[in-house]
């Protein structure tokens, strides 16, 4: 190579190197400032964060990703404020809000008006989630039950495939460590049309700590449900324990909802998701039917109660188990269940009572339990049976509430292995009854006399209205000496009644009320006796027959045999009118005439006596019946004595003996043709247009019990 051109390369690499040379120390000062930029820029950009960024900015970004995931529109409407601080930091959040479900009663479910959260950074950098207070300020909280079965605090699935947000965690390890838990003047509803529940809650405050106190965590609430107060106190215990799945969590509760005290306290494996119930719950009241707002389970009304039992739950279904306690002046025992997983909740209940009071199941068909001396009833049953004493009626009048029907399906069954009546003579009692869609099954309630029974097979259909109840009763072998204790007490005779009653009853009608019903019911009626013995001294007087009247008085009462009973009626849009209406003893013959009026409960009966033997002194004259059910009026025919009387005067001119000939009866009257009439009665039966059927109640045959009650009920 020539001695020029090296000498050119020469220059040329020393100038690029004479240029490089300079360039060493300024990359230093990029990787430095880098290196200073990365250190200082985060802090910078959180001190940014922390104290100039105005978070504000942030609440549409924040809004928008919480309704995405949730699939509910959550806003967040005031300020978004963060106050910063080690381990604690705070943040504050107002005009919070969280949409409804379609079909809601309201557009929003979570109405907040601020919210104040203090968050404990050190544990947040351990992953775990500590507030160590949280208070919320104005909180108007809606949870409903739309009448198509949604329940708006279960959020459901994002449609996008999104992670859906729950409410509550799903196990007790996952719930959040709250210290202290403050709500001001919070309002909390809950709904169901359905069942037409409406509760509204005010003033409720929550306060909590997370030392481990056991009883630390408290809620309290006051209210109005169904236009009545309603207070509560909730004690649980602290959130701390709460966290801790290896024990079980105390809880305990008082509910005072009008005349009715609920108070509940023991444990739950998991409060969280209701398993693991161990709880004793006690429920006292005036009257069960007031337990329908509370509970949704639709009762007849009763008279007070106080019942205690164990209260578990599982996969829907609550269950109250081996309760037991009083209801009115009877004990009852027994186990329920109570299914919300269907349509329509279905109640399974058992209930046994060893000494049954009577009158206590009055609110069955609508009327008012006892109120006389002895009695446990309510204040407001009292009141009530205090005014029912002024209605001229006695059929009840209470009305059927047809959406507590539509409200629920049960089953049940009610047993009183003994009866305390001063009425009937009744031993036993057993009901068993099923509600399917509002369709009421009774089949049967049996009143059990001891030598027979009374059973009544009903259906009462409220899927429409008017409700229509179609109706058959049967008296079997029902023996008549009870039904004249209080007569021959009032005239201060020995009751030498006997015998037993047979028939068969077969009614249908429409009405809100068992008097409704009655007031339009169509059917039979038919009842008889054939045998026995009846109280002389009421034969007679039915008879006036005075000299065998006074005999009685002197001389003692004797029985007198019967030799046939029927009393046939049909019925027709609640007139009540006989086809045969007999009574036969060796004494007398009785036939009767006449109507009883359901609609207004009047009675236009006439009984016509015919003696058989000689008596004299006999007013041979018809006795009618009249008044209503309640206050029957029995007294003579009048226009019938008034012509005795005179014929006796007109004979008294010519012949002054000769006025007691009109009092004397030869005693012509024949004997009817009972058994006949039975037998004609009994083939009436089977004409579909006639369904009145007798049951010769002193047939030798045994009363056939299991269509009274399954084998298990029998007694």
């Amino acid at each position: 190579m020539p001695f020029a051109a090296r000498q050119r390369i020469i220059r040329l690499v020393d100038a690029q190197d004479l240029e490089l040379m300079p360039l060493r120390p300024s990359i230093k000062r990029i990787l430095f400032g880098a290196a200073l930029t990365a250190l200082v820029t985060p802090p910078l950009l959180l001190l940014y964060l922390l104290y100039l960024f105005d978070w504000n900015r942030a609440r549409d970004p924040l809004s928008a990703a919480a309704s995405e995931r949730s699939n509910r529109k959550i806003v967040i409407q005031g300020d978004l404020r963060p106050t910063w601080g080690w381990p604690v930091s705070r943040l504050r959040a107002s005009g919070l809000t969280v949409g409804n479900v379609d079909g809601g009663s309201a557009p929003q479910m979570l109405d907040l008006d601020r919210i104040d959260i203090a968050i404990n950074l050190r544990s947040l950098l351990k992953g775990k989630l500590e507030l160590t207070e949280m208070t919320l300020v104005k909180p108007q909280l809606l949870l409903e039950k739309t009448r198509s079965g949604a329940v708006n605090w279960r959020f459901a699935d994002n449609p996008a495939g999104g992670v859906a947000l729950a409410l509550l965690p799903d196990n007790r390890e996952e719930f959040p460590i709250i210290g202290r838990l403050t709500v001001e003047d919070g309002r909390i509803s809950y709904k169901d049309p359905a069942h037409h529940t409406d509760i509204s809650l005010r003033a409720a405050t929550v306060q909590g700590k997370a030392d481990g106190d056991a009883q630390s965590v408290r809620f309290h609430g006051e209210g109005v449900l169904k236009g009545e107060p309603l207070k509560f106190d909730l004690t649980g215990g602290s959130v701390h324990e709460l966290r801790d799945a290896t024990a079980a969590y105390p809880v305990s509760a008082f509910i005072v909802a009008a005349q009715t005290s609920i108070s509940m306290h023991g444990t739950a494996i998991d409060p969280v998701m209701l398993k693991g119930l161990d709880v004793t719950l006690t429920i006292k009241g005036s009257n069960a039917a007031d337990l329908f707002p509370l509970t949704g389970i639709a009762l007849p009304p009763t008279p007070p109660y106080d019942i205690t039992g164990k209260l578990d739950y599982e996969a829907g279904v609550w269950r109250f188990r081996k309760f037991a306690g009083r209801l009115g002046d009877s004990d009852l025992a027994g186990d329920l269940s109570w299914d919300v997983r269907g349509k329509r909740p279905v109640l399974n209940a058992s209930f046994t009572s060893r000494k049954l009071d009577l009158d206590d199941l009055a609110g069955l068909i609508g009327a008012r339990p006892g109120t006389g001396p002895g009695e446990t009833a309510s204040a407001e049953q009292v009141a009530a049976a205090s005014a029912a004493q002024s209605d001229p009626r006695m059929l009840p009048d209470m009305p059927l509430d047809i959406s507590r029907l539509a409200a629920m399906d049960a089953k049940v069954e009610v047993r009183g292995l003994s009866v305390v009546t001063n009425k009937l003579p009744i031993n036993d009692f057993y009901l068993k009854a099923e509600l399917v869609d509002r369709v009421l099954q009774i089949s049967p309630v049996r009143f059990g006399t001891g030598s027979g029974n009374f059973v009544v097979w009903a259906t009462i259909n409220a899927q429409r209205e008017p409700v229509r109840i179609v109706s058959r009763t049967e008296l079997q072998r029902i023996p008549i000496a009870s039904m004249f204790d209080s007569s021959s007490a009032a005239i201060g005779t020995q009751n030498l009644a006997r015998g037993y009653l047979g028939g068969t009853v077969e009614l249908n009608g429409s009405g809100q009320s068992l008097r409704q019903m009655l007031a339009g019911a169509s059917g039979n009626f038919g009842i008889g006796m054939e045998g026995g013995q009846l109280s002389q001294v009421l034969v007679e007087m039915i008879g006036l027959d005075i000299a065998e009247s006074m005999g009685y008085l002197l001389a003692g009462d004797r029985p007198v045999p019967v030799r046939c009973v029927i009393a046939d009626f049909k019925v027709t849009d609640g007139l009540l009118t006989p086809r045969t209406l007999v009574v036969d003893t060796d004494d007398t013959i009785v036939t009767g005439t006449g109507s009883i009026n359901l609609k207004d409960e009047s009675l236009r009966l006439e009984l016509k006596p015919a003696p058989k033997d000689f008596s004299p002194l006999v007013l041979r004259v018809p006795l009618e019946i009249g008044g209503t059910l309640k206050n029957p009026d029995l007294h003579v025919k009048r226009s019938s004595l008034l012509a005795r009387g005179a014929a006796a005067a007109a004979l008294a001119l010519l012949f002054p003996p000769a006025v007691i000939l009109a009092f004397i009866e030869p005693g012509l009257g024949k004997d009817s043709q009972c058994r006949s009439l039975l037998s004609a009665m009994a083939s009436n039966s089977l004409d579909p247009r006639n369904n009145a059927r007798l049951v010769p109640s002193n047939a030798k045959t045994p009363v056939d019990k299991t269509s009274a009650e399954p084998a298990s009920a029998k007694r």
